[in-house]
């Protein structure tokens, strides 16, 4: 979500059309050097009476138009990939394709031809269940991961260069700790995985990223993290932070 303050009746007029997109940008200094945050189509709009005039919250959803409304035919022959099917869909979406860590799937071909037929958001979901891949459209960019990377894999290799390293010395990091959220899945299930959530000063982090935490940050839960949930706060009072939630890797 995103909230705005005091907006315009022009602005509003324009956020409630049907098909509108928002860009986020911020930095620090140079207004020209700054770095994208988020793009989505406007879901919803809605009001709330602040302390100070009027608050617009606006519902963002990436790609939400192609996710509501695309419907797909498509056939792919015994040449075809798992992975070559999973591009495919990702260009559907309208996205350009970001990192596409398959390596497994890239060798299986589709025995005997594969029809797709109905609504691309369920079509994705169900192969993803099948075929035991994660995928995410951030801004625009679809990715894609078999699922239970770890580090000695050749997917995880592809992936890792996309790395946030935080040090010992590092005064970016506002706060670090385990997310007590997953404790009772971590009790109850084996496959379960440690997660972290870092608050660090505003920074660009992306959903198919990994950020370490050093021994000397952090004793207990230094590690390597695959990002699995974002949020950023860009406010007007000055506050300007990235909040991620790492799963151990």
């Amino acid at each position: 979500t995103l909230t705005i303050k005091n907006l315009s009746p022009d602005i509003i007029e324009y956020l409630n059309k049907e098909g509108c997109v928002v860009q986020v940008e911020s930095g620090y200094s140079d207004p020209e050097d700054l770095d994208l945050y988020y793009v989505g189509n406007v879901s919803y709009v809605r009001t709330q009476r602040g302390n100070v005039g009027i608050n617009y919250i606006i519902g963002l959803k990436d790609n939400l138009l192609p996710i509501k409304n695309t419907k797909i035919s498509v056939d792919y022959n015994e040449e075809s990939s798992k992975a070559d099917v999973i591009a495919t869909l990702g260009r559907l979406y309208g996205s350009v394709l970001g990192n596409m860590s398959l390596e497994t799937l890239k060798n299986s071909k589709i025995i005997g031809g594969l029809s797709l037929e109905g609504k691309l958001s369920d079509i994705i979901n169900a192969l993803a269940k099948k075929w035991k891949f994660e995928f995410t459209n951030f801004n625009g960019t679809f990715s894609a991961r078999e699922k239970d990377i770890t580090a000695t894999d050749a997917n995880y290799q592809k992936l890792a260069k996309n790395t946030w390293e935080f040090i010992d010395t590092d005064n970016n990091v506002i706060d670090l700790v385990e997310d007590n959220t997953n404790s009772d899945k971590l009790q109850k299930d084996k496959n379960s995985k440690r997660q972290v959530n870092i608050t660090t000063f505003l920074t660009p982090m992306k959903i198919d990223e990994f950020f370490t935490i050093p021994p000397t940050l952090s004793e207990d839960l230094s590690g390597t993290y695959k990002i699995i949930d974002l949020s950023f706060v860009i406010s007007s009072t000055g506050a300007f932070q990235t909040i991620a939630k790492g799963e151990v890797m």
